[in-house]
């Protein structure tokens, strides 16, 4: 009876609790197999994502070495080719700014060839199948095998009684085609050069034509010469021309100092006279010198050229001459000495007008005359404050 009651009281709450133990199980059991396969397939997706970001990342960091690797070794390489190339222009261009240097004029002027006569002898510069050579008593290459001249160009700058400037222009490239265009390497100088040997003495002497008069209409005279150097100079030829009176005229006598005559004859315009290289000594001052002609020259206008012993040239002009003073002042290739300021002259421009100029005006240096196509007046420079004590005269 107690057992009959038990089991009615107590058997059905066992069972429930088992069925729902069971439940609990069951359910837990499938929810662990579905964490297990989600689980398997979250780590099997993760592991190819990071697998492909490593392989970019190595990608990128690989793909960054070997740019900046090979941006390295280019940087190098288009250098050590830019320094060749600019050494061996350089040098070139050396070689040909001493022998412009060493002439004493230019015989021939071309686009990429030039004739420089240097004591007598004649030395060519010239650009031959992408080289320069330079032909002496012989040619030979200046330039080396590792570059190409692609352009040798001489220009004449300037020329006046006391400077010839010449311009260079050369243009190179690397000999030989590289594996790339842009190693290439090839640059340009420029450069001017000035004919040191020409003016040696034409320099060192002084030529004042600013109180040369004309005597009796046949002989002008009261021209000064000098020499402003330590070193003995000589007048080898003399050239005198004239205009605004009969060609006829004739060149009678040419004297320098106070000695015998350089020149007796009769002569007509533009004749080359041999003045048996007249000395003059270092130093000296006030050397006169006397051109008589044959006939009338009032109103002439004369030129005159001294050619020295070195070839290098001065020249003189003097314009209407008469039988007073002329104010006028010939280009000197050196300063002269300083002549007395005319009284109605206050600056340097006046002083150039009044000789027949255009205009006037003060510079540092003589070669800033040559530069702006001036010609240098030495007997203006009385006129020139000092910072600027050169004057300039405009043709």
């Amino acid at each position: 009876m107690v057992i009959c009651i038990v089991q009615q009281l107590v058997l059905p709450d066992v069972v429930v609790h088992l069925k729902h133990i069971i439940v609990n199980i069951f359910m837990l059991s499938k929810r662990n197999n579905l964490s297990n396969r989600q689980n398997r397939k979250t780590q099997l997706g993760y592991t190819l994502i990071e697998l492909l970001l490593y392989v970019a990342l190595v990608g990128i960091f690989i793909t960054g070495a070997i740019t900046f690797a090979w941006d390295s070794i280019y940087a190098r390489e288009k250098a050590s080719n830019m320094q060749k190339v600019e050494q061996e222009a350089r040098m070139a261009m050396q070689r040909i700014g001493y022998e412009i240097r060493k002439a004493n004029s230019v015989e021939l002027i071309e686009l990429s060839r030039i004739s420089l006569v240097q004591n007598g002898r004649v030395v060519e510069i010239s650009l031959n199948n992408g080289a320069i050579y330079i032909t002496d008593e012989g040619q030979y290459r200046i330039t080396s095998n590792e570059i190409e001249v692609n352009q040798l160009v001489f220009t004449r700058l300037s020329e006046t009684n006391d400077s010839i400037s010449l311009g260079v222009t050369l243009s190179v490239k690397q000999a030989g085609g590289m594996v790339s265009k842009s190693l290439d390497a090839q640059t340009e100088i420029r450069e001017s050069f000035e004919l040191i040997s020409a003016f040696n003495e034409a320099r060192k002497m002084s030529v004042d034509v600013s109180m040369s008069t004309l005597t009796n209409s046949l002989v002008l005279g009261e021209i000064i010469l000098g020499n402003v150097s330590s070193s003995e100079i000589y007048i080898d030829k003399l050239l005198i021309s004239w205009a605004n009176v009969d060609a006829t005229r004739r060149l009678v006598s040419v004297q320098i100092g106070q000695g015998e005559l350089e020149f007796s004859g009769s002569v007509p315009l533009g004749t080359e006279i041999d003045i048996t290289n007249y000395a003059l000594t270092p130093l000296i001052e006030n050397v006169p010198m006397e051109l008589a002609f044959n006939s009338d020259m009032e109103n002439a206008v004369i030129k005159m050229k001294l050619i020295m012993s070195d070839g290098s040239s001065s020249k003189a002009s003097f314009g209407s001459v008469t039988g007073e003073t002329i104010p006028s002042i010939s280009p000197s290739p050196t300063n002269t000495p300083t002549p007395t300021p005319i009284s109605s002259v206050n600056s340097c421009n006046e002083f150039c007008t009044n000789g027949g100029y255009s205009a006037g005006t003060c510079r540092k240096k003589e070669r800033d005359c040559s530069t702006n196509s001036e010609i240098y007046q030495s007997g203006g420079d009385v006129y020139c404050p000092a910072s600027s004590s050169l004057c300039c005269c405009v043709p």
